[in-house]
């Protein structure tokens, strides 16, 4: 009979086999994206993660035979939490070999830990908050993850499904491509708008000036416009650095746009990212020795852009901001020669942000869901 052990991460070196365990795991597949070496230990970090000041969080490994077979991540977001009104626990950074039997120990556990706090319910999978990957991929399995997401083997949904978990949510991701008729119209809608209203774009020319102007605005816009989405949590102050850090490597203010109001506050904003994939994959997440200077290749000169956060103030809804918003983003990709947009998440109920995508020729290409289990 196999032996199924179970090792909660203490100390650095259970730490680093945790965050390597991946790399084991999709050695050898096509589709794999890893994580930022560097960034991933750091965010499981009390030590560098201010997120985790709201949080209990624990990592577990497991064993099967002696060999190392899983991994997950068991975090109480008190936030979430006090916010919603839940008694939740969110399970996340789970990965397994196909085996029903370790991945039930691996769910188990976090399940045992929901009940030692008197939680009610099982999340997952789910980041820290917002700029975390989320969900696992139950469609488009022959097509590369992104920086931002995670790329799972099909048997998930399987395993998950047998452990007693269902549906909580489900996230579209698209492939885009925009119409030229669209870029064009797009642009003249935009120009009246801005003329109509008094706003103006942004016109910051390096990331630090943008981020010392406005970037702690754009993430009150965001905390306004993601409110209520499932599993968001707002942003505090503390955490703006952290995060600004986590991503300036990927940002450029040609890919960013902000709509500023009257009140020098941001109205709405768009961030796109040059596509690291090809570059990660490389560099299996290391920036040394040379996966740096693979990553600011990539960043150069892209041919595939990543969309990956738009938002605008509830107040400002149906006045134009978003139009204004996507005639930039079209723009951009028409005078950098994009020749692939690829949109992250977007929640499937939330019509809404789907339709911002009607002037492109657009094919959906992954589904990602959230599953939930009442203990």
């Amino acid at each position: 009979m196999s032996r199924i052990e179970i090792i909660e991460v203490t100390g650095k070196k259970l730490m680093k086999q945790f965050v390597n365990f991946v790399l084991d795991l999709y050695k050898g597949c096509p589709h794999y994206v890893p994580y930022m070496y560097g960034d991933e230990l750091k965010m499981l970090d009390p030590k560098f993660n201010l997120t985790l000041k709201d949080c209990d969080a624990r990592f577990y490994l497991c064993k099967k035979d002696g060999a190392l077979a899983g991994r997950i991540g068991a975090v109480l977001q008190r936030k979430y939490n006090a916010l919603t009104g839940k008694k939740n626990v969110r399970f996340m950074r789970f990965d397994c070999v196909d085996d029903l039997g370790v991945a039930k120990a691996l769910l188990d556990t976090v399940e045992s830990f929901a009940v030692s706090y008197g939680m009610t319910t099982v999340m997952g999978p789910y980041g820290f908050n917002e700029t975390d990957r989320a969900g696992y991929l139950s469609e488009g399995f022959d097509l590369d993850a992104n920086f931002g997401t995670n790329y799972n083997y099909p048997y998930y949904d399987a395993l998950l499904r047998q452990c007693g978990y269902g549906d909580s949510s489900e996230w579209l991701e698209l492939h885009c491509r925009p119409k030229e008729e669209a870029c064009q119209k797009y642009a003249k809608l935009s120009e009246f708008m801005l003329k109509k209203s008094g706003f103006t774009i942004s016109d910051e020319k390096t990331f630090p000036k943008f981020a010392k102007k406005y970037g702690w605005k754009a993430f009150q816009c965001l905390n306004a416009a993601y409110a209520g989405l499932p599993g968001f949590i707002p942003f505090e102050k503390d955490l703006y650095d952290q995060i600004i850090g986590q991503f300036s490597i990927a940002v450029r203010t040609r890919y960013m746009t902000a709509v500023i109001d009257k009140n020098n506050d941001v109205a709405g904003f768009a961030v796109c990212f040059p596509s690291l994939t090809d570059a990660m994959k490389k560099t299996r997440g290391k920036l040394f020795p040379f996966g740096f200077i693979r990553i600011l290749r990539a960043i150069a000169k892209p041919k595939v852009l990543d969309l990956c956060l738009i938002g605008v103030r509830p107040e400002y809804h149906n006045t134009g901001v978003n139009l204004t918003l996507i005639a930039h983003v079209l723009k951009t990709i028409k005078d950098e020669n994009i020749t692939l947009t690829e949109a992250y998440p977007e929640l499937i109920e939330n019509t809404k942000t789907l339709s911002q995508w009607e002037h492109f020729d657009t094919k959906i290409v992954k589904h990602r869901k959230v599953v939930e289990k009442t203990l």
